[in-house]
């Protein structure tokens, strides 16, 4: 008998201030049957309420959102070391 168990899906974060591109980046990522997008943001505050909240696999950050994706970035990987940050 297989012991073959499914793959989970990757938990994916997407921050970004311009909600078209979030749009868009939504809509093709979320026909990838391996992603599950778990939350969307505009600003460093959200994307770190986001990665405690949810604990994604990956967080899509725009480095010049307000707050900056770079100090986003670094409070997440204080306090969420789990997710792993795109720019």
């Amino acid at each position: 008998m297989d012991n073959i168990h499914p793959i989970d899906k990757i938990r994916l974060v997407i921050v970004d201030d311009h909600s078209i591109f979030r749009a868009g980046l939504l809509s093709v990522l979320s026909t990838e049957p391996d992603i599950e997008i778990v939350g969307e943001g505009a600003s460093a505050e959200d994307a770190l309420h986001l990665a405690r909240e949810f604990l994604p696999d990956i967080i899509f950050l725009d480095i010049s959102m307000p707050g900056g994706g770079l100090n986003a970035a670094q409070a997440i990987v204080e306090n969420c070391p789990v997710s792993r940050s795109l720019f």
